[in-house]
């Protein structure tokens, strides 16, 4: 497995502890795996079946991937935002909560900052599926900042900090 140093150690640095590798996508191709983060393990599951949809505590969000895209990030469907619906990436490797371009931000109603000028923090309802939370923090960033550009036309990144908070089962293996 490749990887870049500078993006391990600056894992590293952000969460305070030592990352020594980086298990991506392609690691996982294949098979079925399940993030608890509450007990701290990564499960490699056989014979999962996909839970039946219509349960209250139960969000399947399918997932597409931008195979045009040197490095591969998975679109999330079925994810909105203060009601609506936006073009959402799905980063487990981003130590933040949700993040927003300034196309994300105006279509959601938010105020967007100032051109070369800090992110500036949100609140926003956040709806998985069925699931709702009616207050998430989230980061709004300046149009023509870097995570505009490296945004490639999507406008919302959810990311760790609130996926740690859930049972996660990503089906690689039906992908």
């Amino acid at each position: 497995m490749r990887y870049n140093g500078n993006m391990v150690n600056n894992i590293s640095k952000d969460i305070g502890r030592e990352i020594f590798a980086v298990l991506g996508a392609d690691f996982f191709k294949g098979r079925t795996v399940q993030f608890d983060f509450k007990k701290k393990l990564i499960r490699f599951l056989s014979n999962w079946k996909v839970p039946k949809e219509g349960s209250e505590s139960v969000a399947i969000l399918p997932m597409l991937v931008d195979s045009m895209q040197p490095i591969r990030r998975p679109i999330v469907e079925r994810v909105s935002f203060n009601g609506k619906p936006i073009k959402t990436l799905l980063d487990t490797g981003s130590v933040t909560v949700i993040s927003f371009t300034g196309t994300g931000a105006k279509e959601l109603g938010l105020s967007v900052p100032a051109p070369k000028s800090n992110p500036q923090p949100t609140k926003v309802s956040m709806a998985l599926e069925k699931i709702s939370f009616p207050e998430v923090p989230g980061v709004v960033y300046p149009k023509d900042s870097s995570f505009d550009k490296d945004s490639l036309g999507y406008c919302a990144m959810l990311a760790i900090a609130v996926l740690q908070n859930f049972l996660i089962t990503f089906d690689f293996e039906h992908a």
